[in-house]
């Protein structure tokens, strides 16, 4: 059964990816059943594999569903805001996210490392989310707001490792920062991409 009636295909896989969520942080990749994530779900088992051809696709669409989706909003091209501005608000916010998200991430990678669909189906998710990282820094260049000597792929690189480090260390529940102590290092050091003002320019004539 893949559809129920009365229940659009939209929240049929809503109610599977939350109920995948739910149990992957439970008991883990390999210890999750897509029978228990049905019975979660309210759904039969054939509910998931008319949407998911895989437990790993399954695992893929939770993450992505959990995982920050703000990149794709923050980073708009109709946002009137200045890219560094959107880094800015993005990096503040990460020591808010749940525990949830950060574990997620935890049980996807221990998962990948033993299941090359989930390596690749992870592989091909960080590149998409590095891409967007990557246009944000070009735009940044474009505009003058980031120095043009910067290699774009390398402060994308930067931008992404500290976004998963901090859901990966929420996931672990670790200490977190005082927020407000947090933002200002953020501020600090995306602030630090800026172009240097040429002093010539400065000057009267």
């Amino acid at each position: 059964m893949g559809r129920i009636a009365g229940v659009s295909s939209e929240a049929v896989r809503e109610r599977l990816l939350e109920a995948a969520v739910e149990v992957f942080c439970e008991r883990g990749y390999e210890r999750a059943s897509t029978g228990e994530i049905a019975r979660r779900a309210g759904l039969s088992v054939g509910a998931i594999y008319s949407n998911y051809g895989t437990k790993a696709e399954l695992l893929g669409h939770a993450i992505a569903a959990h995982v920050p989706v703000q990149l794709a909003e923050l980073f708009a091209t109709d946002s009137t805001d200045t890219a560094l501005d959107l880094m800015i608000q993005l990096g503040a916010a990460l020591p808010t996210r749940t525990d949830r998200q950060g574990v997620m991430l935890i049980e996807s990678f221990a998962a990948a490392r033993r299941d090359p669909a989930v390596a690749a189906m992870i592989a091909t998710g960080l590149e998409r989310r590095l891409g967007v990282f990557r246009a944000t820094v070009e735009r940044a260049q474009r505009d003058g707001a980031v120095r043009p000597g910067l290699d774009p792929v390398a402060l994308a690189y930067l931008c992404q490792s500290v976004v998963l480090g901090s859901l990966i260390m929420n996931g672990l529940d670790t200490p977190r920062p005082d927020p407000a102590a947090w933002a200002a290092v953020i501020e600090h050091i995306i602030t630090s991409v800026a172009p240097t003002p040429d002093p010539d320019q400065s000057r009267s004539p």
